[in-house]
């Protein structure tokens, strides 16, 4: 399998989603902080629609989940994942469930988006906690608890079996093979267990990029899935109050909007960003590839320059 035949937006039916899926209505009572600060009902975009309905999936299919997730940034697959998993803390008793970040500040963040879900629900008092500490959630009834740890601690999961494991930004850990490793042992793939694995990219040749590679080619049980930044809904001039007026197009953009269809609204923010980052092409195509080569091309060492490896 090549990227290609990856699972595409393009293909997505989201009305589907929202037709079948058992989740989604107890996701989208949640409320989120959005990008701009507002308080609001938590309405996923289709990229979160997308995960969520290969979720569903194999629950269906073979009773448990696995996913690998390569993106751009700021796509919210955490977010999505964080209500995955608040969803099924509420469906089974004594569901252990962990969330591994790669520092400290993102899995405060991360289980701080968790607490929000429950700050905000409307039926939180008929879920009582037993536990609200700075780094676990644990409800009283049914025992069910997550508990958020940073890949600094390298045996966090050893000796310890969960039915939910979040690991994001996994390419970026201090030692992601072992980490990694460490977190596959921790949880069987037996019925109700979900494991996700979401990252952008740091490089060729890391656990990381192995696991992508594996999924792929359909070497494990791990469903790969790929989100590019020009399937943001956010990811427009127009979003952010800047005119969609492109002009001459580059080379490069040429070739973009052909291969990809992409809008003068798109390419106009892709000009703004590329601007906002210094003007640091490779950065930006780490940052927000627009395919998995590019990915993790931009952020692996090569021999040769990066425009000539596009071409």
């Amino acid at each position: 399998m090549n990227s290609a035949t990856l699972p595409s937006l393009a293909s997505f039916d989201a009305a589907t989603t929202r037709s079948t899926s058992i989740l989604l209505p107890g996701i989208r009572r949640l409320t989120i902080l959005d990008n701009r600060g507002r308080i609001r009902r938590f309405q996923p975009n289709a990229g979160q629609l997308m995960f969520l309905q290969s979720v569903e999936d194999q629950f269906a299919l073979r009773g448990y989940s696995r996913n690998i997730v390569l993106k751009a940034r700021q796509i919210g697959f955490s977010t999505i994942i964080g209500a995955v998993g608040y969803q099924l803390c509420h469906l089974f008793d004594y569901y252990p469930g962990l969330i591994m970040a790669h520092d400290r500040e993102t899995g405060g963040n991360l289980l701080g988006m968790v607490k929000r879900y429950r700050a905000f629900d409307p039926f939180a008092a008929l879920y009582p906690l037993k536990t609200d500490a700075k780094a676990t959630l644990e409800w009283e009834i049914s025992g069910s608890q997550l508990n958020v740890a940073t890949a600094g601690n390298r045996e966090t999961g050893r000796g310890t079996t969960k039915r939910f494991i979040h690991q994001s930004e996994a390419a970026f850990y201090p030692d992601p093979k072992r980490t990694i490793a460490a977190l596959k042992n921790a949880i069987h793939p037996v019925p109700s267990t979900f494991q996700a694995i979401e990252s952008t990219a740091n490089g060729v040749g890391n656990a990381f990029h192995t696991e992508w590679e594996m999924a792929v080619a359909g070497e494990s049980m791990y469903v790969p899935l790929f989100f590019p930044w020009h399937h943001h809904p956010d990811y427009l001039a127009s979003a952010i109050g800047l005119p969609t007026f492109i002009g001459s197009y580059t080379e490069e953009e040429r070739v973009l909007k052909r291969a990809f269809n992409l809008t003068d609204d798109q390419l106009a923010w892709r000009r703004w960003k590329l601007s906002d980052l210094g003007g640091d092409l490779e950065l930006f195509r780490q940052e927000f590839p627009a395919d998995p080569e590019e990915a993790f091309r931009s952020t692996g060492q090569n021999v040769f320059p990066g425009d000539h490896l596009k071409r």
